[in-house]
């Protein structure tokens, strides 16, 4: 099969900051650290997901362990109270 691979320009999200967070996003525009105002958003997104990793990991496992149950009570809804042991 064909595979898409996508990058980072291909995830556009659209959101409100405050004045601190636009400040920061800000000087590091004017600074030159990073070039556009989205380019210093994902970098300060992404900092903050490196420095919160071990966050992030329990956070994952969750959602993982929410998907799981949520498949298992969608096919239980698939197969209808009927067929349930009570």
């Amino acid at each position: 099969g064909t595979h898409v691979i996508r990058s980072a320009k291909d995830n556009v999200v659209t959101c409100r900051v405050d004045d601190p967070a636009l400040n920061a996003i800000d000087a590091l525009v004017e600074a030159g650290i990073r070039s556009t105002r989205s380019d210093a958003a994902a970098w300060l997104i992404g900092s903050g997901i490196e420095a919160n990793r071990e966050f992030f990991a329990q956070v994952y496992s969750t959602v993982a362990e929410i998907r799981r149950l949520r498949e298992k009570a969608q096919a239980l809804a698939r197969q209808g109270p009927d067929t349930l042991d009570v």
